[in-house]
């Protein structure tokens, strides 16, 4: 990570939407030049906040980086919850979803009651869904939803389709929430070539509401949709989704009389709320 990287994390002004959306903490704000005397005195602290910059630096290209840095964090500063943050952030990335929640869970319990930065919300979000706490993981990506304009430009589209699909569990009530979502999605997509999932994720809804042409129509569209979960990063998500969601997700990538059988049968089977709401049309 660059330097100017650890210094964008430190000098971030507050309040204002960068502040919302860095993880720097409260005690690593830009102190007042009143107070230089007490910074002076405090040298630990600055190296834990650099420390702590240069874990949240690494998180997306180099893992080890990440956890080296968050062990030096912990080492100059063990009694500070913030560091729960970060290694949630490192076990959601590793995908310890079970970890990442405890420690996300326990930081909120902390006697400082730390607010979650759009970026540890995900990944609170994302455990709660793949550690099968439904009613949670929904509440958690409405949040998520909320704030999605804070998280980097390159997340935020990916981060509307997983809050979607998660709504979804909840049943018919939510499909008109779930295709908004895709809507916002949609603006958000980045680069030619992203915009296989969303796609899939739009096909699985308008299916839900027995509109089978129409998915079938953005699938010719967008053939990209056709490629397995896994090349479209779904792969984790869908088995996480309950009630043949997860598969009926694997099949909206299909056209066809017999993909549409296939559909049905597989929420039927899976005997969720969606069990007995669409057929094939």
């Amino acid at each position: 990570m660059t330097a100017l990287l650890v210094v964008a994390l430190l000098q971030v002004t507050s309040p204002s939407l960068g502040a919302l959306a860095s993880p720097r903490p409260s005690a690593c704000a830009p102190q007042p030049s009143g107070r230089l005397w007490a910074r002076a005195r405090s040298p630990g602290r600055a190296a834990w906040c650099v420390a702590l910059a240069r874990g949240y630096g690494a998180l997306g290209s180099d893992l080890a980086r990440a956890a080296a840095a968050l062990e030096r964090a912990e080492r100059l500063a063990p009694e500070r919850p913030e560091n729960a943050l970060l290694a949630a952030r490192i076990a959601g990335r590793r995908g310890q979803w079970a970890q990442a929640r405890a420690l996300l869970r326990e930081a909120q319990r902390s006697p400082e009651r730390l607010r979650l930065d759009p970026g540890a919300a995900l990944t609170l979000a994302r455990a709660e869904l793949m550690t099968g706490q439904l009613e949670a993981a929904r509440a958690a990506y409405r949040q998520v939803a909320i704030d999605a304009a804070l998280l980097p430009a390159g997340e935020r589209s990916a981060a509307w389709v997983e809050a979607a699909l998660a709504l979804l569990t909840e049943g018919p009530t939510a499909l008109e929430e779930a295709s908004a979502y895709l809507s916002e999605a949609w603006r958000a997509r980045g680069a030619p070539g992203t915009e296989g999932a969303l796609v899939l994720a739009r096909s699985l809804v308008l299916r839900l509401g027995g509109r089978a042409s129409e998915a079938e129509a953005w699938l010719a569209e967008y053939p990209a949709a056709r490629q397995g979960l896994s090349a479209l990063g779904l792969e984790g998500l869908a088995a996480a989704l309950p009630g043949g969601l997860g598969e009926a997700l694997r099949q909206s990538g299909q056209a066809g009389t017999a993909a549409r059988a296939a559909f049905s049968a597989a929420l039927e089977a899976g005997g969720g709320p969606w069990a007995h709401h669409a057929r094939p049309r």
